[in-house]
């Protein structure tokens, strides 16, 4: 048999033996049974998906624009979620890194008259350099697999971070406008007991003349009573709401 023919068998059997003595079997992604389509499904909603998270633009509300521009950029958990972004990034490097050799190098230079603790009458000098080279080959596939292992968490964290994207977008959006809600609800509030203390005057004169009884000044009174009532509670709802969006 040719040498060279020879030479080429041994390292693809080679190659074969070490791939299937690789650390742990092969992933195997998880089928997950989805249907054809789903209620409500047209086209304009198809283009959509959980990556297209700048759906509140189409309230054309710059305030609201505002609001979340500024939460994404200085929320804490968005940050932590970038920062293990980062994190991830960093340490696929250095799992891809071991895959490869490494060099070492080293430089001493020493310069003075102590020797061994003793002073001497002359100056030495020492100069030494090394360099080194080492690489632990992948045979097992221990560093593969760590590479791979890497790459599927930097992924997760990708994900996690436009998940707490979206869940932040959903509640500035959602406290923005219960924050409008709750300030409506004061400004009719505030006008309604303008509206029951013009009604209460008017049914206190009318009792006063004897053209109605008592007791319609009594329901007159509640029902100022019961607008009054409304306002210290839609403030202190706003105050907590604007508090949480803050």
């Amino acid at each position: 048999m040719n040498s060279k023919v020879y030479f080429l068998l041994v390292l693809l059997v080679g190659l074969i033996f070490t791939q299937a003595c690789k650390v742990g079997p092969n992933y195997q992604k998880m089928e997950v049974p989805l249907e054809d389509s789903f209620r409500f499904e047209s086209t304009a909603t198809a283009a959509d998906s959980v990556l297209n998270i700048r759906w509140w633009s189409n309230f054309n509300d710059p305030i609201l624009d505002t609001l979340i521009r500024f939460a994404l950029e200085e929320n804490k958990d968005v940050l932590m979620a970038a920062a293990r972004i980062e994190e991830s990034r960093a340490l696929l490097g250095m799992a891809k890194s071991d895959l490869w050799p490494k060099f070492d190098y080293m430089a001493i230079y020493n310069n003075g008259n102590v020797i061994n603790g003793v002073v001497s009458d002359q100056t030495n000098q020492l100069a030494m350099g090394g360099l080194g080279l080492n690489w632990e080959i992948d045979f097992w596939g221990k560093y593969r697999r760590a590479t791979e292992s890497e790459r599927a968490k930097l992924l997760s964290n990708e994900f996690g971070l436009r998940a707490v994207q979206m869940s932040l977008i959903a509640s500035v959006a959602n406290s923005y406008y219960t924050l409008l809600d709750y300030q409506m609800r004061i400004l009719i509030s505030e006008k309604t007991l303008q509206l029951r203390d013009s009604s209460l005057y008017i049914i206190e004169q009318r009792f006063e003349k004897g053209i109605i009884p008592e007791i319609d000044v009594n329901q007159a009174e509640i029902q100022r009573a019961i607008a009054a009532a409304a306002i210290p509670l839609y403030k202190r709802d706003f105050a907590q709401t604007e508090n949480a969006l803050s």
